[in-house]
């Protein structure tokens, strides 16, 4: 059932998760396997913005206990912890808790469905540390000119958020032109790989980046269309942590007629 729900939420399908995750919680209670419940349920709470019922699912797997959890239950609920403080505008509560999550990782038969290196490098860019954020990409060799690849679709999206962070340091512009043609290949693969999610993260960056070029109107038009797609699972997040940025966007997306009425919900939680 983990799996599945890694998959439903990979692929965008949030009710579908959410409800196999609480089918599984009635028919598996006090059996192992149940906190991972929990913390996958966790997870879609959080990605709606419902931040406090997203607390109480990892208040209540942590008090199952780790006899109650996969191998991998502590890193997971740890780093779904740490999304929580991004979600809140808490880099430094976020960065805290994927180190931990990092000390918790156990490898198993499961891939590691957010590489944290990758979810470490894209907090501190959007916070502005881009020391840190730069001593990873050296570190990971990624880079624009790369084909797209599911196993490195995070490295990517982590990539285009170091150079937007860069430009709004005062960076040159042109750099930013080669990562927009990135997105387009990540969203071509992550579109007929039916990764849903990874399309909403893309469209959100490449409505930033076309921003960044000047080119406003267009960046309207991309973010448009990855709010009318969040809309009927009622996704937030994967736009949201986008922050400040994302949040004036959105404003702009607002003032349109018949902006999808969905962005406002979005625009309440990057501006947090």
């Amino acid at each position: 059932m983990l799996a599945l729900g890694d998959i439903r939420t990979l692929r965008g399908r949030l009710a579908e998760a959410a409800h196999g995750y609480a089918r599984a919680l009635e028919r598996a209670a006090g059996l192992r396997g149940a906190a991972d419940m929990h913390v996958g349920l966790a997870d879609v709470l959080r990605e709606r913005d419902d931040l406090v019922g997203a607390g109480r699912e990892l208040e209540a797997a942590r008090a199952l206990g780790d006899g109650a959890g996969l191998p991998q239950n502590r890193h997971r609920e740890r780093t779904v912890a740490a999304l929580l403080h991004v979600a809140a505008g808490d880099a430094d509560g976020a960065l805290r808790l994927l180190d931990e999550a990092e000390r918790s990782y156990v490898a198993d038969y499961f891939p590691e469905r957010r590489p944290l290196a990758a979810l470490r490098a894209s907090v501190q860019a959007r916070a502005g540390r881009l020391v840190e954020a730069r001593r990873w990409v050296r570190a990971s060799g990624v880079g624009v000119e790369d084909d797209a690849h599911p196993r490195r679709e995070a490295e990517h999206l982590a990539l285009v958020r170091v150079l937007l962070a860069e430009r709004r340091a005062g960076g040159d512009p042109g750099a930013l032109r080669p990562a927009d043609r990135l997105l387009g290949r990540v969203l071509d693969a992550a579109g007929a790989g039916g990764r849903g999610a990874s399309v909403l993260e893309a469209l959100g960056l490449r409505a930033l980046v076309l921003r960044a070029l000047g080119d406003g109107a267009r960046a309207l038009d991309v973010l448009d269309h990855a709010v009318r797609l969040a809309a009927p699972e009622r996704h937030v997040h994967l736009l949201a942590d986008e922050g400040a940025p994302m949040a004036a966007l959105l404003r702009d997306l607002a003032g349109r007629p018949g902006a999808p009425a969905h962005a406002q919900a979005i625009a309440r939680a990057a501006e947090r």
